[in-house]
Parts: structure tokens; sequence; C-alpha cells
């Protein structure tokens, strides 16, 4: 899907979102237990996931598998319950690179760093938020862990040098505020790259801590 596609895609989810929310809050029926967040403070979360490479590909290599489950950690500011911004750090899955006998001939190793804004859609008393983010990403690529012999079973070749981009880094996603500080928090995000770096999709779950 190209980049302005998911841009308008990511924008139209918003706006419906926001709509939805302003909507419903007034048929929304008060929770037995109102639970709220903080309204602004700064925060600190992380989590781990599931990656999904797209946009790269390997000469010569039959199959690739993306292990052990990756991980974020994310410093953030929430300035007003409806508004954050926050920079994070993606460790993602290892990128296992198979020859035709299913033999791992080496193994993409990426990570990526972004800076972005959260539009932040509160549900009345619930203690449940939907949330968007946009910003932008660095991504880095780089092949480690070469098995020559596998690799020369399908004559495949690799660049050990590292691969970064610069890209637009977009994220949908729920959390759950269990007190007015500490919550969960489910959500997708993709770093988008080039051809060298492609792009990285990771859908996690977390926690978070805000502080005032």
């Amino acid at each position: 899907m190209k980049v302005g596609k998911k841009l308008s895609i990511l924008s139209v989810l918003l706006i419906s979102q926001f709509t939805y929310a302003q909507q419903s809050q007034q048929s929304l029926p008060a929770c037995p237990f109102p639970t709220y967040s903080l309204p602004k403070g700064w925060y600190v979360e992380g989590g781990g996931g599931y990656t999904r490479l797209t946009g790269k590909t390997y000469p010569g290599s039959t199959t690739v598998k993306t292990s052990p489950p990756g991980w974020y950690a994310t410093v953030g500011r929430k300035f007003s319950p409806y508004l954050a911004v926050e920079g994070s750090y993606f460790g993602y899955s290892n990128t296992s690179i198979k020859n035709s006998e299913s033999i791992t001939a080496a193994q993409d190793k990426h990570r990526s760093i972004d800076v972005n804004g959260k539009l932040i859609l509160p549900f009345k008393s619930s203690g449940l938020e939907a949330f968007g983010k946009l910003g932008l990403a660095w991504l880095n690529s780089k092949i480690i862990n070469i098995n020559s012999q596998a690799a020369a079973v399908n004559n495949m070749t690799f660049n050990t040098g590292n691969y970064t981009a610069l890209g637009p880094f977009l994220g949908v996603g729920a959390q759950y505020y269990a007190t007015p500080n500490i919550s969960a928090i489910l959500q997708f995000t993709e770093a988008i790259g080039n051809s060298n770096t492609g792009n990285l999709s990771f859908i996690s779950l977390g926690a978070s801590l805000l502080i005032n």
C-alpha cells in the first residue's frame, strides 16, 4: 500500500473515531467504578509483540521468518487529555533468511527510533482511550549471523553494511487505565522505510506509567 494512501486511511480513521467519541459521550452509561487518567504529565511505556516485514526481498532466499518477539520502549509528555508527544525505540524481531533446504543462511536485524504526535480520544469515565499517532521514524537494517555453507546452496550473497532510511511513522491503538496513572496498551504501528530497510509493522501489548 502506498504511503499517501496509508496516511489518508489513518486520517479518516482518526476523524471517524473523534466523531464517534464526541457523540458517545452523551450515550455511554456511567461506569460503576469510574477511572480517569491524569490530564497531563510525563510517562514511560514498554511492551513486546509481533513484527511483520514488507517491502524488502532477499535474492536467492525461498522463505523468511521473523523471531523472537520484538520489544519497544517509549518516553512521552501528555499535554492535555487529548494530546501527547513521544519518542520510541523499537527492537524488532530478526528476520531469518532461509535457503531452499530451510536452513538459515543469515539474519537481518531491524530497529527504529521515532518521534510522533499522539491524538487521544477518551471515552467518558470508562478508563478507555483510543489514539492515533503520526510522526517520523529512522529505520536501520543490518545482516548478521551469516552461515556461508547455507548461503552457498542458493548462491546467496549478503552485504553486511548498515542500511538506514527516514520515513513516516503511523500508529493506532487503545489504552485502558486501571488507575489514573497505570494503563495497559494494545497498538499497531508501522515505520515506513525503503527497499533496503523494508517497512516494519508491529502489533504489541504493553504497559504505561503516567507521572503528573
